[in-house]
């Protein structure tokens, strides 16, 4: 079984489900290899994205699918046919070719023999459960998910879309697999209210705002139905604003690359660039995380509980490289909490991680913090902002916050290992410093001996302390506009 994964992940095997009207039927839907920038976790990972093979190797494709009727399509006025006639359960199967925009009654799916040989100028899913689109390349009018549920997208390229590539309405339900969506003109997907969204093997890139969206219309507690988006095996990258932004949304990501997320271009002009916003009473759970040269943050959290470990993997598999500032957490506040743990945090800019807002319930454990690097950013010294301050520190512990550090090696951080902005609680064990750290700290500046200091336990070196301010505090990174 062992060595079938390995040759299976060599080769790019992609097997999933697909199904309409009256069941489903497990498809090998791709055997293809790729670039290596499109395997998810680098050289060594699985091919994600549209398969560059076809997906049956006939012109009419319906293979896998439970059809209870097939309507085979050879050209816009035989679709426009089809469509007008086809009933729950139906398949409508495309000839080679290129189609315009296609808006689907409830349950009928649309396929085609794959993404290099039929192109449709839009596609729209219009409510019933078990549509499938598969095996075409759908142009600037994107895909619509209006109110559909359990809606199949499978090897699907959207590309070019002239606003979202996905756009999933309010209490839709879909499962994206095996696809690519490029180049959308503001979101790459979209996900409303009560929104169901499983992404897996697929690839998000160049979107001129943020890869993923999912956010509620309400915040918080006035939010009725959080959307749900699970992300696995999949590439987010080189989206503008935002890689992927959650607000009030419950979320699972595991094994996903948030790579090269840029600030605004053509639209909201140089806003956002941070990787991963989770915000407004969200719930994150990931795992096998890697966020890589971010524009902004690597990953944002403000008063949203999240989960960000890899207890089962012996060397850890959360992996921030080289974002300005690589992990911030604030505002965040009981029932809510945060857990970071075999987390690899490198070559970020100005600052590894930070906490401010008076957080509670941070727990930083088994992990490394190592190069951060000095960079100008907003800092406060005496309560002033100050603009292009050079930092470079490998933890900030700011606003009274609360914080457990354990079992964390700080290495050659160009600044402070760790800085303490005045009185704060919580606790720092088994921390060690190396690569020069050793003469950075860790530091807690602006207390007095009465004030609340965190307690040093373990191999931890001794706080040292200062009741002036020695140090200018780096502010947090500015968050992601909600309102976009």
């Amino acid at each position: 079984m062992k060595l079938l994964l390995k040759l299976m992940k060599r080769v790019g095997v992609l097997t999933f489900l697909v199904g309409a009207g009256a069941g489903c039927s497990e498809v090998e839907a791709a055997r293809f290899d790729c670039a290596e920038g499109d395997r998810v976790g680098g050289a060594e990972g699985v091919c994600v994205g549209v398969p560059a093979t076809a997906v049956c190797g006939v012109d009419t494709c319906t293979e896998g699918i439970l059809c209870a009727d097939i309507i085979e399509v050879r050209d816009d006025g035989e679709l426009n046919t089809a469509i007008a006639g086809a009933t729950s359960g139906a398949c409508i199967a495309l000839a080679p070719g290129t189609y315009g925009p296609a808006s689907l009654p409830a349950g009928v799916s649309l396929v085609g023999k794959s993404a290099a040989d039929v192109a449709v100028l839009g596609v729209t899913l219009n409510g019933g459960d078990g549509a499938v689109v598969r095996g075409l390349t759908i142009q600037s009018g994107g895909l619509k998910i209006n109110g559909a549920t359990g809606a199949q997208i499978n090897s699907v390229l959207i590309d070019g879309s002239g606003v979202e590539g996905v756009h999933v309405a309010p209490a839709s339900e879909a499962k994206i697999v095996a696809s690519t969506i490029r180049g959308s003109n503001r979101y790459g997907v979209k996900i409303g209210d009560g929104a169901d969204v499983t992404i897996e093997a697929s690839i998000i890139e160049t979107s001129q705002g943020p890869g993923i969206w999912a956010g509620c219309s309400g915040a918080c507690t006035d939010c009725t139905a959080p959307p749900k988006l699970s992300v696995t095996g999949s590439i987010v990258r080189e989206n503008h604003v935002g890689g992927i932004a959650l607000f009030t949304t419950w979320a699972d990501l595991k094994n996903v690359d948030v790579l090269r997320t840029k600030s605004g271009d053509t639209w909201h002009a140089e806003a956002g660039g941070g990787g991963l916003s989770v915000m407004s009473c969200s719930n994150l759970v990931a795992r096998g995380l890697r966020i890589h040269d971010s524009a902004s943050y690597g990953v944002l959290i403000e008063a949203s509980s999240t989960n960000m470990s890899s207890e089962s993997a012996p060397d850890g598999d959360i992996d921030i490289r080289r974002n300005l500032m690589g992990v911030w957490v604030q505002n965040v506040e009981a029932p809510q909490s945060v857990v970071l743990t075999r987390a690899l945090l490198d070559g970020n800019k100005a600052v590894g991680v930070g906490t401010s807002g008076a957080t509670k319930g941070f727990v930083f454990r088994r992990s490394v913090v190592q190069n951060t690097v000095m960079h100008a950013v907003v800092a406060e010294s005496d309560g002033n902002p100050i603009e292009d301050t050079m930092v470079g520190d490998g933890f900030v512990w700011r606003d009274e916050s609360s914080v457990t550090i354990e079992s964390v090696n700080f290495i050659n951080n160009a600044r402070v290992s760790i800085l303490i902005d005045g009185p704060a609680e919580g606790s720092i064990k088994n921390v060690h410093l190396s690569g020069g750290d050793e003469k950075k700290g860790p530091f807690i500046q602006k207390v007095s001996n009465k004030d609340a200091k965190p307690a040093v336990d373990g191999e931890t070196p001794p706080l040292s302390t200062s009741k002036k301010e020695t140090f200018a505090v780096p502010n947090a990174p500015p968050r992601i506009d909600t309102n976009l």
